[in-house]
């Protein structure tokens, strides 16, 4: 995460307290954990501090040659931490912005690289490789750091529940399993329904607003992964990509068991192709392997190659998502001690 100190900080108060919350936010920071930014005369301020070690005046000294060019850095994602020095017990999300209070620094446990937690490690690895992606689209040059966690399906809220009672910070994007704009969520994602989605206090939690992450995943990876079987299948194009997104992607759609969800949940979700007979696929079969297929394509894939497969105009939902992960997962270049 990027993680701001904005003021020069008043050690006049619980002078131990503070300084013990700034050597884990620099420990964080040189092992390249966060991204840590400070103004000069914050940084200043510190250097002159006779409790801040050595191996610290040296992170210092980086965060120095470099507040300059990374003051709008945070511009780029879609949150940063600001660490409040006068309320040390705040924790709240406004505007794009989480207070935090140094207090919860004082636990190293909090300066651990950010977690991220999905139904399973393919979902994590997929979601990690969008925000390497969305790094490199927007010429960022910062590390990626966070830890890719699995919830085992439907267990996912159990580890839910475990980290958002400690004290790392993370984000859960869990599948909804929505076939229908109407239907109702899948017995995974309505294990969350008494927890607010969004920001809260140190986490973010997503239900996805699709089926399921193979229906966002970009495109272009799909077409090159099934090949001749999507190459008919209008879903694909860009015209009606919409209906992609509640598509079981795995199991394959046809217009005649689209009628009937349109049915079941007293809607026209699929109106746009009534002049089609009901054996007209939507699309078709791929196979419970698809997202192992895409996630080996995109790893074989050179980082220049890479930001070629994501289409800033039909892959919204995907860029979005990879901008969340990037957001959560940025971390520093890592100093030696």
């Amino acid at each position: 995460m990027i993680i701001k100190i904005l003021d020069v900080i008043d050690l006049s108060s619980d002078r131990t307290g503070k300084l013990l919350a700034i050597e884990n936010l620099l420990k964080a920071h040189a092992e390249g954990k966060h991204r840590l930014w400070m103004p000069v005369p914050a940084i200043k301020s510190l250097s002159k501090c006779d409790e801040i070690g050595v191996f610290s005046l040296r992170v210092l000294d980086e965060l120095f040659g470099h507040s300059t060019e990374e003051r709008q850095l945070h511009r780029d994602f879609l949150f940063f931490v600001q660490v409040d020095f006068f309320d040390k017990y705040i924790l709240e999300f406004k505007e794009n912005i989480i207070r935090v209070g140094y207090q919860h620094f004082a636990d190293s446990a909090a300066t651990q690289e950010a977690v991220l937690l999905t139904e399973n490690e393919l979902d994590g690895d997929a979601y990690l490789w969008g925000a390497k992606n969305y790094l490199d689209s927007k010429q960022i040059g910062v590390g990626l750091a966070i830890d890719v966690q699995s919830g085992g399906g439907n267990t996912t809220y159990n580890r839910f529940s475990r980290l958002n009672s400690g004290k790392r910070f993370f984000a859960c994007i869990v599948d909804s399993d929505r076939d229908h704009p109407s239907a109702s969520l899948g017995s995974t994602a309505r294990r969350f329904n008494a927890v607010t989605s969004g920001f809260a206090d140190r986490r973010y939690l997503e239900i996805l607003p699709c089926h399921e992450i193979e229906n966002i995943i970009p495109v272009a990876v799909v077409r090159e992964v099934a090949g001749a079987q999507i190459k008919d299948h209008c879903i694909f194009d860009q015209k009606y990509s919409s209906y992609r997104l509640f598509i079981d992607h795995k199991e394959g759609l046809t217009l005649g068991q689209a009628r009937q969800i349109d049915r079941l949940h007293g809607g026209n979700y699929f109106s746009e192709f009534d002049d089609f007979d009901d054996e007209f696929e939507l699309c078709p079969r791929l196979g419970s392997g698809l997202l192992e297929l895409c996630l080996g394509f995109m790893s074989s894939l050179s980082r220049r190659k890479s930001m070629k497969y994501v289409d800033e105009a039909i892959d919204k939902e995907w860029i979005r998502l990879s901008k969340i992960v990037a957001s959560w997962g940025v971390g520093g270049r890592g100093l030696r001690s």
